[in-house]
């Protein structure tokens, strides 16, 4: 059976050398044993990414057969960074900042390397809307480009 991956959850596990079915055949073992498809910062395999990456994984989830990260980084005033793959097309990646409404819009289908360079790899996710959640942060409704494995 076919799996989907995000490229930016491909270069991460890559960077860790995480083979993607590895992580498709812990799910399995999970949901064999009747626990739900996530992977959390207690399992070997998450635990392996954080340590060889320096990226914040806090999850790794698998729904209608594809496999969603979620990533926290913190900086040393506090959260730096949030990227969370809720679902393929619900993508969401916020950081502290305001923008006027003009460049909001203006960011639309732009590539999110053009707001911010976060620490995993973003090439070629489109930012499809820019919002201000109003305490300070964006909230970037994103759309990575999705692989087979």
């Amino acid at each position: 059976m076919k799996r989907r991956l995000s490229r930016p959850t491909s270069a991460l596990f890559g960077q860790a050398d995480v083979s993607p079915d590895a992580v498709d055949h812990a799910i399995d073992d999970l949901v064999t044993g009747k626990a739900s498809a996530v992977l959390r910062t207690n399992h070997p395999i998450v635990q392996q990414v954080r340590r060889t990456t320096d990226i914040n994984l806090v999850q790794i989830a698998r729904r209608s057969r594809y496999l969603l990260i979620t990533v926290e980084q913190h900086g040393d005033r506090g959260p730096a960074w949030h990227y969370r793959e809720i679902t393929p097309r619900d993508c969401v990646f916020s950081c502290p900042g305001q923008l006027p409404p003009s460049i909001e819009e203006a960011l639309n289908g732009e590539l999110l390397e053009t707001l911010v360079m976060p620490a995993v790899a973003m090439r070629e996710v489109r930012i499809n809307h820019v919002g201000d959640t109003g305490d300070g942060w964006l909230s970037v409704q994103v759309t990575p480009t999705w692989i087979e494995f």
